[in-house]
């Protein structure tokens, strides 16, 4: 594979072959005609008027939703004719870049039928389009073929389809590491603003002025097995993840071998992102004072929970016994900035209390390793659990933080809406393993680059599933969002054109402004 074709080049094997002497388009219709029959019509979805981006991209997706009445893969070209230069010249650059992003191919490249960086884009439009395991992949790219013939370069003869066999020697090829810069380069822009967000109560509403959240979380692939190993209670693969909260974005995530490796997939993910003013939340498990160092390192700012390991078990008794003291005096001495909120759902009420002192609280002789400690947390949540409207349990339940902003009413609030945004890392771990969407616990394997390639690429995927999701409200004016399952089936009910121009539309967007001025 020829990992440097120029933007002409990949032109010419794509935008203008349909033209070209030489491309057989109408002989690979027939032949494909012959081999496979037709495609199933797709329906058609209305649409309101044009949102207010730029013009002649956006005429593009009006053209592909109102083409024709029934969608079927031997008028693929009436798409590819519809679309207009200015389109066509950003999917061909967004395929440049990942064809330019993937040089690991072993491969004699004189055998070659699929490219890997064409069976990657196969991979990413049937993963949008719920399409996850590999035999329906490989339905999705017969179901395509004409589409796909058009639109993406090296395609073969209908008489090649892409075989299962394929896709999976495919996901075992490419490193993490060439995943994982698609992800981070191309597909982490933010879907959604916080105010757009919280329009569609994806967010809560929010004073100005504050930061982004970003979590740290890991998640078992809980059908994953390691080679040799007889119990299967210890996994191929753990996925690492720092994702940021407010905005709803993966930023990028690191597969290890054990729960316990978590801290170490962070430092390695750091130098790669741009963490430049944000808050960095991690639990208990990875709050050492490597994580410290290194996020304070990068720019960030950090908020981490305390219990007694990763060498804070005398810092985190010291800081209860602070907050203990604190309680017990008089409420008018009380030094302790204080902020509350409640929020029902779910069979439950969850009222939650945050307390804030300045780290001029510490003792000097407690063993304190981390650096900038300008501020101690204690969140103390209490739970009314209700069976039609009986309460039936309550709890209370406390946990400690260290933080690297200073003490006032401003990181108070930072605190609070940083608490609050940290679980939707947990929300994001529930569309992985949703057996509508991903179904990643489902996913079984012991090869190492399978599983981490099955996971980033599961989450270039969520970020396009959740830009597509508020694009569509935005444009019907809608504070009603499609789940994500609705999403795939809404994306799957439409041509490989229109796939492919949300695709390029969740790409970054400055990366192809650039070239486009270059």
């Amino acid at each position: 594979m020829s990992s440097q074709l120029s933007l002409a080049q990949l032109a010419h094997s794509s935008r203008f072959k349909r033209k070209s002497p030489a491309y057989e388009y109408d002989s690979y219709a027939d032949e494909y005609h012959a081999l496979h029959g037709q495609n199933k019509p797709k329906s058609p979805i209305a649409i309101t008027s044009a949102a207010d981006e730029d013009a002649e991209f956006m005429a593009d997706y009006d053209r592909l939703m109102h083409n024709r009445d029934e969608i079927k893969a031997e008028h693929a070209n009436k798409d590819f004719e519809a679309i207009s230069g200015h389109s066509l010249d950003r999917i061909l650059q967004c395929m440049r870049h990942v064809r330019e992003s993937l040089k690991t191919d072993p491969r004699d490249q004189g055998k070659v039928i699929y490219p890997i960086d064409l069976v990657l884009m196969v991979i990413l439009l049937a993963r949008i389009c719920g399409c996850i395991s590999a035999p329906s992949i490989a339905r999705y790219y017969k179901d395509h073929y004409l589409e796909l013939q058009l639109w993406l370069p090296d395609v073969p003869p209908p008489n090649r389809m892409i075989s299962r066999s394929t896709i999976n020697t495919v996901m075992r090829m490419f490193s993490e590491e060439e995943i994982q810069e698609l992800l981070t380069l191309y597909f982490s822009s933010p879907a959604a603003s916080v105010q757009e967000l919280s329009q569609c109560d994806e967010q809560r509403e929010r004073p100005d002025g504050l930061l982004d959240t970003c979590g740290l979380d890991g998640q078992e692939m809980r059908s994953s097995f390691v080679r040799g190993v007889a119990s299967r209670k210890r996994k191929g693969a753990h996925g690492v993840t720092l994702f940021n909260c407010t905005t709803k974005t993966i930023l990028r995530s690191h597969t290890v071998a054990k729960k316990n490796q978590e801290t170490n997939a962070l430092l390695q993910m750091l130098p790669n992102l741009s963490v430049h003013g944000k808050v960095i939340m991690g639990d208990a498990l990875n709050s050492g004072v490597k994580v410290s160092t290194a996020i304070i390192a990068h720019g960030a700012h950090f908020l981490l929970g305390m219990k007694a390991n990763a060498g804070n078990s005398e810092l985190s008794d010291h800081i209860g016994a602070i907050f203990a003291r604190e309680a017990a005096k008089p409420e008018g001495m009380r030094e302790w900035l204080v902020a509350e909120f409640t929020e029902k759902g779910h069979g439950r009420i969850e009222r939650g209390v945050i307390e804030l002192l300045p780290s001029s609280k510490l003792d000097p002789r407690i063993k304190n390793p981390h650096p900038e400690v300008k501020s101690i947390v204690r969140y103390t949540k209490y739970c009314t659990y209700l069976n039609n409207g009986e309460v039936v349990k309550e709890t209370a339940s406390e946990r400690y933080f260290i933080c690297s902003l200073e003490f006032s009413e401003q990181t108070l609030l930072q605190v609070k809406y940083s608490i609050l945004d940290y679980w939707g890392i947990e929300t994001h771990h529930g569309i992985l393993d949703d057996p509508r969407v991903f179904n990643q616990d489902a996913v079984q394997g012991c090869n190492p680059n399978f599983l981490s390639n099955t996971l980033g690429i599961n989450k270039i995927a969520l970020n396009v599933l959740t830009s597509v999701r508020h694009f569509e409200a935005k444009r019907h004016s809608s504070n009603n969002l499609m789940s994500f399952a609705e999403t795939q089936q809404f994306l799957s009910q439409r041509s490989v054109a229109f796939q492919l121009w949300h695709l390029v539309r969740c790409f970054n967007s400055d990366l192809l402004s650039s070239e486009e001025e270059t």
